[in-house]
């Protein structure tokens, strides 16, 4: 009966308690860690919650600024133990898993962990398997075979100062004393004759970082040369290390055209005080039809999925800031959040139309290769102004944004970000690759959701879907006002402050316990993921 009563008493209690919420995130670029815990803060002033933001540097445009900053020194990183010791939730917002011991942070032995993706470093392509019949060959590169000419690498110079060791297709590499002035380069022999895309997948475990930050992103590069083995292009693909954890990794490089062989580079800049190691490397060429459906360039750089899943698993709490990274039943979709109110309408009066563009990144916007080639298209039918939005300072960004009659978002990624959500605080209808899915589980607000969709990562797609509103241009002030109602439904800091207020009470509460035991049970995944309170924490790398 006391049992029972305790029970009753937690499910009553949960959402009384005092929680202390320490979120870091560590570049924090785009500002969505700042976002995140500036709406909690605005809707829990009579709560008892407490959030702050550490992020390793001072961000330089936009947002409020962290509550404590890493590189400020070791002062900083003393406060923020302190803050993180009392903590009853660790919030890890990037797209790295969540580590132990990053920057030195200690993280409590009972606190929950949450953590929040949002960019090209979680998100992933899904290829298919990789069988017998879908082999071509296996190419032989042994790491033990580091040498002059006739090896299979070889090293680009012989600094004293790195130290690295080969054998036993295993390759260590120690620059944490390294002073040379070169970048550090094992370029492979040249491999001719590749037809179909070539797999290279491996191990790695990383043992130091001079920063203490418990994880490296590392680099290889494939270099296409011609028939005199000039080289006339080169791909670039990374995957992630954690500190004191083996993990696998994989990547994909597809041939060029005109190329008459390939050379493979692992690299690590000079600057890189890491100490790591690689092993068990494969080298796979695939038949041609392995993955029929061609991916570009700009698609692989913009979903790169640096750490495997399962380095996520240890959270108590997996969410993701756009609905195309919902990759996984039990990951949850929480909207990035904007003070709606401080936006205001404006009386357009452009003589033309302007059409804008901010892209971030060029290559993983799609700006070069569908939106620029489809406005000019569309340029010798309609009269606007196409107007791109780079190198300025988010307040004269937003100033754009606000005179705009159409903001183009991203046409890669297959969702909208931060620069979209204002213009539509703003009024202006943007356009975005939107693929119906991804509105489907994104939630029922977006049965309603008046976002210009291009469904397909094209020209034609993006030419077909912004017509219609070029042709009848006196729409687009209704699509606009449409717009701004519905960001402030979904967007506004006030719903997501509150949704979030809602996740954190959640992890205290032992009848949402109880339903994770029971989803674990009988496949039940429609409920939002919360850890068995019997996991440890220890199992976090």
């Amino acid at each position: 009966m006391n049992k029972v009563i305790s029970f009753l008493k937690k499910i009553i209690n949960h959402r009384k308690r005092p929680i202390n919420i320490f979120m870091l995130s560590p570049e924090d670029y785009a500002g969505s860690g700042c976002r995140i815990r500036d709406a909690v803060r605005k809707v829990t002033k009579n709560d008892k919650i407490n959030i702050h933001l550490v992020t390793l540097k001072k961000r330089n445009i936009s947002f409020n600024d962290a509550d404590i900053v890493l590189s400020d020194g070791g002062k900083a990183l003393k406060k923020a133990q302190k803050l993180l010791d009392k903590a009853d939730i660790v919030h890890f917002k990037d797209d790295n898993p969540p580590v132990d011991g990053m920057y030195g942070l200690i993280l409590p032995p009972n606190a929950k962990i949450v953590h929040t993706a949002g960019g090209s470093g979680f998100r992933r392509i899904m290829y298919p398997p990789i069988t017998e019949e879908s082999l071509s060959r296996k190419i032989k590169l042994p790491l033990n075979d580091i040498g002059g000419f006739q090896s299979a690498w070889k090293m680009n110079h012989k600094e004293k100062s790195l130290v690295w060791d080969s054998g036993n297709n295993e390759l260590e590499l120690n620059l944490m004393n390294y002073i040379g002035e070169k970048h550090v380069i094992l370029r492979s022999r040249s491999v001719k004759d590749i037809q179909g895309p070539i797999v290279i997948r491996g191990e790695v475990i990383l043992h130091q970082t001079e920063d203490n930050a418990g994880f490296k992103i590392c680099t290889i590069i494939a270099e296409h040369l011609d028939s005199k083995e000039a080289v006339t292009g080169k791909t670039i693909r990374r995957f992630g290390a954690i500190q004191g954890r083996k993990l696998p990794w994989c990547v994909v490089i597809y041939p060029n055209r005109k190329q008459s062989s390939m050379r493979f580079v692992l690299s690590a800049m000079r600057t890189d005080k890491t100490q790591f190691n690689l092993s068990n490397i494969e080298f796979l060429e695939m038949k041609n039809n392995w993955n029929k459906k061609p991916i570009s360039e700009e698609i692989e750089q913009a979903s790169m999925g640096l750490w495997p899943l399962e380095t996520y698993k240890c959270a108590d709490l997996q969410t993701v800031l756009t609905a195309d990274l919902l990759i996984d039943d039990n990951i949850i979709f929480t909207p990035q959040a904007i003070p709606t109110s401080k936006f205001e309408l404006v009386k357009k009066s452009n003589k033309r139309l302007i059409v804008t563009h901010a892209p971030s990144n060029r290559m993983k916007k799609g700006t070069d290769s569908i939106i620029l080639p489809a406005l000019e298209r569309l340029s010798k039918r309609f009269d606007f102004e196409i107007k791109l939005i780079e190198n300025m300072t988010h307040e004269k960004c937003l100033e754009e944004i606000q005179k705009s009659d159409i903001f183009i978002d991203q046409v890669l990624v297959g969702f909208y970000g931060n620069a979209a959500m204002e213009a539509m605080a703003f009024g202006v209808p943007i356009a975005v690759h939107l693929k119906e899915n991804v509105t489907k589980l994104a939630g029922d607000a977006f049965g309603y959701c008046p976002i210009i969709p291009v469904r397909e990562r094209t020209i034609e797609a993006f030419t077909k879907a912004i017509e219609p509103w070029l042709e009848n241009p006196e729409n687009l002030k209704l699509q606009g006002l449409k717009s701004r109602k519905w960001v402030s439904h979904v967007h506004d800091e006030n719903v997501v402050g509150k949704k979030w207020v809602h996740l954190y009470r959640n992890l205290f509460n032992p009848i949402s316990r109880f339903y994770q035991l029971f989803r674990k049970k009988f496949g039940n995944h429609y409920l939002p993921r919360i850890m068995d309170k019997r996991r440890k924490k220890k199992n976090c790398p």
